[in-house]
């Protein structure tokens, strides 16, 4: 059996089809319409699924599909997303009306987090996190090979846990989510209020080599806020290996001051719990789909 698998983010839709070994068939990328309504967001989906599958010809595939947000379980409706339209829809009902066959449908960051354990940085151990860091914060774990959504469908979302209590105030409702200070928002927002001036990540990591105080100020922060949540991730969860992707998982930095603010936070001398880069880059979470969508499929 083939698998296709299909992310979909703010910015761009993307898809795969991978043959029963996990070679990979066919790809394609569309930019979402996200301001185009919810419908047509569906029909979009549908769209490149109907792409893929031409290109595939008569073979049996899985389909599982991966975006942001959690599914509430009591009423099988989106919620949390970052495509604002999504929320509180029955997504999985309709766009298997609109495809005309089952599928798998589960959160991005838990996408990545499978992809990670099984085909990337992760596959050595057992208990894996995968930790997104980019425009915002997420995460998903992934339990002997299998993602591990908790009985409330939100594990994993480490993001919109207080890091500082009275903090700053979140758009959850919530005040000193780690969100708010671990995501590339955070990093730009805090030189803003600071500096007065307003620059992208890339333009603020550069600052800092260039001796800019308020640069170093924000990434120290940045930094700090990292060791502490990290810590309470271990010392709660203790698993063997996290990963990180999203964008702000390029500062090399994260590797060396982060992992040792970790250390200063963390109960005992020795932590075992390796932080590690990704492998797999933007394909996880679009690999992590096809992953999810075949075993759903191979149990039903």
């Amino acid at each position: 059996m083939h698998m296709i698998g299909i992310d979909v983010g703010g910015t761009k839709i993307e898809g795969v089809a991978l043959d029963n070994k996990g070679r990979e068939i066919f790809r394609i990328r569309r930019r979402t319409m996200h301001d185009s309504g919810y419908e047509n967001i569906i029909k979009q989906i549908a769209g490149i699924h109907m792409s893929i599958a031409a290109n595939i010809g008569d073979t049996p595939y899985s389909l599982g599909i991966c975006t942001p947000g959690t599914i509430d379980h009591d009423n099988a409706r989106l919620r949390f997303c970052n495509i604002e339209c999504m929320n509180g829809k029955n997504l999985l009902r309709d766009l298997q009306d609109e495809i005309g066959m089952p599928l798998a449908l589960t959160n991005d960051a838990n996408s990545f987090a499978l992809a990670e354990a099984r085909l990337g940085a992760g596959r050595s151990g057992h208990f894996v996190f995968g930790m997104v860091l980019g425009t915002g914060c997420g995460g998903g774990f992934v339990v002997g090979g299998d993602i591990w959504e908790g009985c409330n469908g939100i594990a994993g979302e480490w993001g919109h846990s207080v890091l500082y209590h009275g903090g700053h105030a979140c758009y959850c409702g919530r005040h000193g989510c780690v969100e708010r200070y671990l995501s590339g928002t955070a990093i730009e927002q805090s030189y803003h209020a600071i500096s007065g001036r307003k620059i992208t990540v890339p333009e603020i990591l550069n600052a800092r080599k260039c001796g800019d105080p308020h640069a170093s100020r924000v990434l120290d922060g940045f930094m700090e806020a990292f060791g502490l949540a990290t810590a309470n991730l271990i010392t709660i969860f203790d698993p063997d290996i996290i990963v990180l992707g999203g964008g702000l998982s390029n500062m090399d930095d994260i590797y060396a001051e982060g992992t040792r603010r970790v250390r200063d936070n963390i109960m005992g001398d020795h932590v075992k719990t390796q932080v590690s880069r990704n492998i797999l880059g933007d394909s996880a979470g679009v690999l992590g789909a096809a992953l999810h969508g075949y075993e759903v499929g191979r149990s039903c």
